[in-house]
């Protein structure tokens, strides 16, 4: 094996596992930022729930 061939092999290796490493961030943060934005949905929801809730009570 030459020394290009032998670089050649450790490039692509690098190559490999930097995308699958991306790969597997994208795929982490998509789910993370999805729990973010339900979290963030509900407790909006949330607030409006108690708010509309706390004026009901005042009704009474």
């Amino acid at each position: 094996m030459t020394e290009k061939m032998v670089s050649f092999l450790v490039w692509a290796a690098l190559d490999w596992g930097l995308w699958s490493i991306l790969f597997i961030a994208i795929n982490f943060f998509q789910r993370i930022g999805f729990i973010v934005v339900v979290f963030f949905v509900f407790r909006f929801r949330f607030k409006q729930f108690l708010q509309e809730t706390a004026s009901f009570a005042c009704v009474f």
